[in-house]
C-alpha cells in the first residue's frame, strides 16, 4: 500500500472515531434525560443539571466515556504524529528517487556516448580486424554497435565474422531472438 493511501485510511479512521463519539454522547444524553423525544430537555425548562439525580450506573457510563474519549484523543495525537513522520519519509524517499533517476539518466547518457565512440572506432578499423573482435565480443554489445554503424560498413564487418556469430548477431539485430529477457550490454 502506498504511503498516501495510509494517510487516507488514517483520516477515515479519525472521522469514524469522531462519529462514534458523537453517537455515544447523544445516546448518553438520552439516557440521562437531557434529550427526550417530544419533550424539552433539562436546560430548556430552566432546571439545572444538578437538580436531576443521576443513577450511579449512568455516572459510571459517563466516567467510562470520559476515559474512552481521552484514549481516543491520545490515539488521535499519535496518528497525527505518525502522519507527520510518514510525510517526512515520503519527502525523503521522493528526493532519493529523484537523485537516483538523475544518476541513471547520467549513466545512460555516458554509456550512449561511449557506444558512439566505439562505433566510430570500429567504423574506421579494417573490417577483417573488427570482425575478429566482434567474434569474441558479447552478442548484445556487438549487435548494438553494428546496428548503430552505417549499413555498408556493418555489412563488411558482418561478412567477415564467423558464420555462427554473424547469425546470432543478425538474429539479435532483426529481433528474432527476443524471447530472452533484456539484459545489460555488458552481460554474456
Amino acid at each position: 500500500m502506498k504511503p498516501a493511501g495510509r494517510i487516507g485510511i488514517l483520516r477515515m479512521f479519525n472521522v469514524i472515531l469522531w462519529a462514534l463519539t458523537l453517537f455515544v454522547v447523544v445516546w448518553i444524553s438520552k439516557e440521562l434525560g437531557f434529550l427526550r423525544h417530544g419533550s424539552l430537555s433539562a436546560t430548556e425548562t430552566g432546571s439545572k443539571a444538578s437538580d436531576t439525580k443521576m443513577p450511579t450506573k449512568t455516572a459510571e457510563r459517563v466516567e467510562d466515556l470520559d476515559i474512552r474519549e481521552e484514549v481516543l484523543r491520545k490515539k488521535e495525537r499519535e496518528l497525527g504524529d505518525r502522519e507527520i513522520l510518514l510525510k517526512e519519509q515520503v519527502r525523503r524517499y521522493e528526493k532519493l528517487i529523484a537523485g537516483l533517476q538523475s544518476r541513471v539518466s547520467d549513466l545512460e547518457k555516458n554509456q550512449s556516448e561511449r557506444m558512439e565512440q566505439f562505433m566510430s572506432i570500429f567504423e574506421k578499423m579494417d573490417p577483417k580486424k573488427a570482425a575478429r573482435i566482434f567474434d569474441e565480443m558479447n552478442i548484445l554489445l556487438s549487435s548494438h554497435i553494428l546496428s548503430s554503424m552505417k549499413q555498408d560498413r556493418a555489412a563488411e564487418i558482418l561478412s567477415r565474422m564467423s558464420s555462427d556469430r554473424a547469425r546470432l548477431v543478425a538474429e539479435r539485430f532483426l529481433g528474432k531472438n527476443n524471447k530472452t529477457p533484456k539484459r545489460s550490454l555488458t552481460e554474456e
